[in-house]
């Protein structure tokens, strides 16, 4: 599973949301290209409420702390100076790296240390798809996405599937999936990359 706990929260042209009362279609601060803007949420990887999961609470200096599991990927960035962001796995995040935030409307991206990693279990597993493929949770800039060398491929996966989900929900009067969790055959589909493409590619 790769995801973030129900507590989490988002920041929407509205104000902030909790990742549980998210819906599809809710447009919730973005990156792309380096620019922030708000992106819409275009489906659930998952979201289930009452399933329980082990979380990395990731906490900065200045008090802003994301929870994800051990294998969703976060952008971490150099602390001494404004380089490449870069794509890690929450297991692999260590005090001292930095992470970049955004918070107060402000729109531009600043940078804190992690203080503290611990793991801690909660309730419910989110794990929100943004047209842009990344998301700000708890002001904190996080990817969509579970591999970052296939993250473009994955995107344009996930564009065929919502297509083809859109034109068979527009000819059936029952949709083709509920809009709780991704299906079993795309999440397949999807994990397929992850095993035949390697994650050190680029």
């Amino acid at each position: 599973m790769k995801c973030f706990s129900r507590d989490m929260i988002v920041q929407t042209p509205a104000g902030y949301r909790r990742m549980d009362e998210l819906e599809i279609g809710d447009h919730v601060l973005s990156i792309d290209e380096n620019m922030i803007q708000y992106s819409p949420v275009v489906m659930f990887l998952h979201k289930k409420e009452d399933v329980e999961a082990e979380f990395y609470k990731v906490q900065l200096k200045n008090g802003e702390f994301i929870e994800l599991t051990e294998d969703h990927l976060i952008y971490k960035t150099d602390c001494e100076r404004r380089g490449k962001l870069e794509l890690v796995y929450a297991k692999d995040l260590k005090a001292g790296m930095c992470l970049d935030f955004s918070k107060d409307h402000k729109m531009s991206l600043q940078r804190d240390e992690i203080v503290t990693i611990e793991k801690v279990r909660n309730t419910g597993i989110y794990a929100p798809l943004t047209a842009t493929g990344d998301i700000f949770v708890n002001n904190i800039l996080a990817s969509c996405h579970t591999n970052y060398a296939v993250k473009s491929l994955q995107q344009t996966f996930f564009a065929v599937y919502r297509m083809v989900k859109g034109r068979y929900d527009s000819l059936f009067e029952k949709p083709l999936i509920q809009e709780s969790d991704m299906p079993y055959g795309a999440e397949y589909l999807s994990s397929v990359l992850d095993l035949f493409v390697p994650k050190n590619l680029f």
